[in-house]
């Protein structure tokens, strides 16, 4: 009869009651808490991750313009910083400043707030309608956020008119004084050149469309890949079910 020992028991016990490390999929070669938790939602997080480099990008300068009566910088939401001479200053026809909006840049910053939230929420609860409210919202800021360039980008006209140097006396006598403190050169017909104004979207506007875009596009493929069944659910065959007269039925009746 073989008498137990303390060695013996410490071994039964790592061979029935102690699992490898591993087995359970928890241990150093199983996956991550992370892993588990992004599991088929690396898109989602991607474009949530690319829409918060957009709401940052949205406070930059957007747009650029150069003149001789200054310079003026414009970010997303139509907020201007303007340096000038005061070339115009005595001018009867001074010029206007452009009017811009920042109704598209909130639109697209809110549909960030809700693409964030909704992507943090789903990667705990894995709800299929929030899923959904990720994608649209994602969506949706990749086309405020062209809305906001496109809307800038035509409000160039407007802006260079606010740093040019006007023709009448009032604007002449300013040109004239810049000329003469050393600050600018004079615009006289046939001697010399002068620079015209210059208006360029800045590299910050164009990474925030190609970021927004890239956002919606990791959102759709993350959609597609996880083998959803449609957007909107929409059946593609239609049965019609009618009646058939029993053929036991008496015609009589």
């Amino acid at each position: 009869m073989v008498q137990p020992t303390p060695w013996g028991a410490n071994e039964t016990q790592d061979r029935t009651g102690t699992p490898e490390p591993g087995a359970s999929g928890t241990g150093p070669h199983g996956p991550k808490a992370y892993q588990v938790a992004l599991r088929g939602h690396w898109g989602y997080v991607a474009a949530a991750v690319g829409n918060l480099v957009t709401l940052v990008l949205l406070f930059q300068a957007w747009i650029t313009v150069r003149g001789p009566d200054g310079r003026v910088t414009v970010n997303a939401f139509g907020r201007m910083q303007i340096t000038t001479v005061y070339l115009n200053v005595w001018s009867s026809h001074r010029p206007r400043a452009a009017q811009i909006t920042g109704f598209w840049a909130i639109l697209a910053s809110a549909a960030i707030v809700i693409t964030v939230l909704a992507v943090l929420i789903n990667l705990r609860l894995r709800i299929e309608a929030i899923t959904r409210l990720a994608l649209f919202s994602s969506l949706a800021t990749a086309l405020f956020v062209l809305i906001t360039v496109l809307h800038i980008n035509s409000k160039s006209a407007e802006l260079k008119g606010m740093v040019s140097r006007t023709s009448d006396l009032g604007g002449q006598i300013g040109s004239f004084m810049n000329w003469a403190f050393g600050n600018g050169k004079l615009a006289v017909p046939g001697i010399g050149q002068v620079a015209y104004t210059s208006a360029t979207l800045t590299h910050w506007a164009l990474l925030a469309g190609f970021t927004a875009l890239g956002s919606a596009v990791a959102a759709v493929a993350q959609w597609v890949r996880s083998d959803s069944t449609g957007l909107f659910r929409m059946p593609w065959r239609v049965q019609v079910i009618t009646s058939k007269p029993s053929p036991e039925a008496d015609p009589a009746d």
